[in-house]
């Protein structure tokens, strides 16, 4: 039987505030009751348990806020971006945010299938004393042409030791607090920003108390060359 046809959009949002508590599953399930009650045309699954067709790119840890979360989303038939956008944030609660949408071509990849990088801000908390020379120290240590570092793995527990200079495309300080860094977000090579942060104030002999920083998902990125890194928003 062949599959009726559909349009692709993908959705780019923000998650800011009290929100920012509500794990990915609770939220996958919180813009499925969205959508439904914006009467969108959403398109859903065949079988005997249907359900709408949606693809989430990467899932945001409990605790961070964001400025660039996205899905992608199938409707049965074609609505104006601008509309969608609109239907959308006339249900959403405080705190999650309808930034962007876009019209995908027919073959288009899923947004979580394109997920190479993805660029936070780590603030750290005013309970851990920074010295003067924090910065500076921070940006040689990051300058390096190696950082040697033993990764927790996914999976299994243990280590895994790799180069994070390898996975570390940019970063540079905001305020004295606040460091950006832009890095792999990979299934196979994700790094999360926090243990870049643990890295840097372990190897200035500080002690990290729990839950010493606050962070911010500012995007996150596909690679778009073949031959190098030439990262461009998912959207």
């Amino acid at each position: 039987m062949q599959e009726s046809s559909s349009v692709k959009y993908r959705i780019k949002f923000s998650k800011n505030g009290a929100i920012k508590y509500i794990g990915h599953l609770d939220v996958m399930r919180y813009f499925q009751k969205v959508i439904r009650r914006s009467g969108l045309p959403v398109k859903y699954s065949e079988g005997y348990s249907p359900h709408q067709l949606l693809s989430f790119a990467f899932p945001l840890s409990v605790g961070y806020t964001s400025d660039g979360e996205y899905f992608d989303m199938a409707l049965t038939d074609k609505v104006n971006e601008d509309e969608i956008k609109a239907r959308l944030n006339d249900h959403m609660d405080q705190g999650i945010l309808i930034e962007k949408v876009k019209e995908l071509p027919e073959k288009a990849g899923n947004c979580m299938s394109l997920v190479f990088a993805a660029s936070y801000k780590i603030r750290v908390k005013e309970k851990i004393s920074l010295g003067d020379d924090f910065k500076e120290k921070t940006l040689d240590f990051l300058s390096q042409e190696t950082i040697p570092v033993n990764k927790p793995k996914k999976k299994g527990g243990g280590f895994v030791s790799i180069d994070l200079k390898e996975y570390l495309y940019d970063y540079k300080f905001i305020d004295d607090r606040t460091l950006y860094i832009c890095v792999n977000a990979g299934s196979e090579t994700n790094i999360k920003p926090s243990f870049v942060m643990e890295t840097i104030l372990g190897s200035q002999g500080m002690d990290i108390p729990e839950n010493p920083f606050m962070i911010h998902r500012v995007d996150i990125y596909e690679n778009v060359s073949e031959d190098a890194i030439e990262l461009r928003p998912l959207i």
